[in-house]
């Protein structure tokens, strides 16, 4: 069945069949809450899902516990990244998320020593997301006072690490600063 015969349906049902259908969706998924929250109340923050989905990057990237992990697994944390950002449309949380993301794999890279160039393409693309995200928030400034202090801390926690890693963040993050330092001066932010 097509989105225009569902549409066509909808159109023409009852409004407690509507409320049925949505409430059925609403107690589906996590995503499904934030989704229809914010849809509801523009500006609402899900802090529990955003709390939820940190625990589960954290558990794909690389955990808390001290014992030698598996290997990061940067798709299931995107998949979470990606599910978060649909349903809320939140750039502080999904920003968060994103920035998260970064920094449990650069510390498994500090922990564990030298990975390979696919590993390290996948945080530096997380970072350049992150940052396209930031500038593309009509925010920004304020988005980035936010998490200043956390992109500082990402370049040094990568800074001499091999593969070009440390060395394309702080290329990232060097552009980020006169990016932001220029729309400041120019009265944008």
């Amino acid at each position: 069945m097509k989105w225009t015969d569902i549409r066509k349906m909808l159109e023409n049902a009852p409004n407690d069949v509507l409320i049925e259908i949505i409430k059925g969706l609403y107690k589906l998924s996590p995503q499904n809450k934030a989704f229809i929250r914010v849809r509801l109340l523009p500006g609402y923050q899900d802090r529990e899902l955003l709390e939820k989905s940190r625990k589960q990057v954290i558990r794909a990237v690389y955990p808390e516990k001290r014992a030698c992990p598996s290997r990061p697994r940067f798709g299931e944390s995107r998949r979470v990244i990606r599910a978060y950002q649909k349903a809320t449309g939140d750039p502080f949380g999904t920003l968060d998320l994103m920035l998260l993301h970064v920094e449990r794999g650069t510390k498994f890279t500090r922990d564990f020593g030298d990975i390979d160039e696919p590993f390290y393409i996948a945080l530096e693309t997380m970072l350049g997301n992150a940052i396209e995200l930031l500038f593309k928030s009509p925010d920004a400034g304020a988005l980035y006072e936010q998490f200043q202090d956390r992109f500082k801390k990402i370049e040094r926690a990568a800074s001499r690490i091999g593969w070009g890693y440390g060395d394309a963040v702080s290329d990232m993050i060097c552009e980020l600063q006169e990016k932001m330092m220029v729309k400041c001066r120019d009265g944008g932010v």
